[in-house]
């Protein structure tokens, strides 16, 4: 079984900052997701924004009120069987 790079996965310390954050990169341009957080990952709002594999370079995130961030993998299964996601944790401190 093989797995792939799918998105990035910020969490966020509030809902505020998640709205706040989500507004900001749609400004920039970037296609993204606000999602319920899976129950692998514990945040203190509960929602995340999902970004696709090319986040591009990353410099807005020194400007965000970050909790995590989480490289989001799926698994290809060859028998057939359901697909599923697993996350890795980055070290978002600069």
């Amino acid at each position: 079984m093989s797995s792939k790079e799918v998105g990035l996965l910020l969490t966020f310390p509030s809902v505020h900052a998640a709205l706040t954050t989500e507004g900001r990169l749609k400004a920039a341009g970037l296609a993204l997701e606000m999602i319920p957080l899976p129950r692998d990952i514990s945040s203190a709002c509960g929602y995340g924004i999902l970004l696709g594999p090319g986040a591009g370079d990353r410099a807005w995130i020194s400007d965000v009120d970050l909790e995590a961030s989480y490289r989001v993998y799926e698994t290809e299964p060859k028998d057939g069987s359901r697909r599923k996601r697993y996350y890795e944790r980055e070290d978002t401190k600069a």
